[in-house]
């Protein structure tokens, strides 16, 4: 069954870090050039 919280082929920025897993939609990055967040208890930022 699909997943559903993203349409069909969306491109993702897809991090790892200390066993928990993220993906940032290329969508919401297009609008939101970087993005600050909290992964493996660590500070992480994605750039677009």
């Amino acid at each position: 069954m699909p997943d559903g919280r993203l349409p069909a082929m969306e491109r993702v920025a897809a991090v790892e870090l200390d066993g928990e897993d993220v993906a940032y939609p290329f969508t919401v990055l297009a609008t939101q050039r970087v993005v600050a967040d909290t992964l493996g208890g660590r500070p992480v930022v994605v750039f677009f």
